[in-house]
């Protein structure tokens, strides 16, 4: 499941992604869920930590301001499709705003997972806890292997053929093997666009976006709400 709060994106890659508006709960209580994402340097993400609670997560902004990147970064971690050959990512993946330094740039995608209260949640997240033990950890890195780093100039072009990419549990990278069959244990699924709100969440309307309103079985007050912003 991937739940969380409404906010809306923003052109700005050096803050929080601000909230657009609140609502009522809208969901499964008692779900493990993405409580935050921390993405650094990944396309239009230069330094990006965006907090999130049990809910519907619902991404609201205008073309290119980075609604597909938020979800594609999501994917590196958690999409059932992902693989050594597309967790690979190129030199147009690295964000144009960051700062070329003496070290060479990395892609960082950083999710805390919470609400896992079942033994099977439990045992999907047991080496990934962090100091809370409320709070897992799980993150991407690709970055410039040694190799890489020892010939890394900042005015050459980035050594993308000498980049690796890592996955690691915990707030601290060890050198023990990632479980990746615990992680495809988790379900990250998402649905299309909605184009025309005042139609799409009418009742009875036969979009992706109202059966999902409706199974949540969200009252009127909401769905008024939700369609009038």
């Amino acid at each position: 499941r991937f739940l969380g709060s409404f906010w809306k994106m923003s052109r700005r890659s050096h803050s929080d992604l601000p909230h657009l508006w609140s609502v009522d709960f809208l969901g499964e209580r008692n779900a493990m869920y993405i409580r935050k994402v921390h993405i650094k340097n990944f396309r239009n993400f230069a330094d990006c930590g965006i907090p999130l609670c049990e809910g519907l997560s619902v991404l609201i902004g205008e073309n290119n301001v980075g609604k597909s990147n938020f979800l594609a970064a999501l994917g590196l971690i958690f999409s059932a499709d992902a693989s050594q050959r597309t967790r690979q990512r190129t030199v147009e993946d690295f964000c144009i705003d960051v700062p070329w330094t003496d070290e060479p740039p990395e892609i960082r995608v950083a999710c805390t997972l919470t609400g896992f209260n079942t033994d099977a949640e439990k045992s999907v997240v047991a080496t990934w806890l962090t100091r809370n033990s409320q709070e897992a950890l799980v993150t991407y890195v690709f970055r410039c292997s040694a190799k890489g780093r020892a010939t890394y100039k900042k005015e050459g072009p980035v050594p993308i053929e000498e980049y690796e990419w890592t996955i690691f549990g915990g707030e601290t990278e060890t050198k023990g093997a990632f479980e990746f069959d615990q992680l495809q244990k988790i379900d990250l699924d998402s649905l299309g666009a909605l184009r025309d709100a005042q139609n799409d969440l009418q009742p009875g309307a036969r979009g992706n976006i109202g059966r999902v309103l409706r199974h949540f079985q969200t009252s009127d007050v909401q769905q008024q709400n939700i369609t009038g912003a």
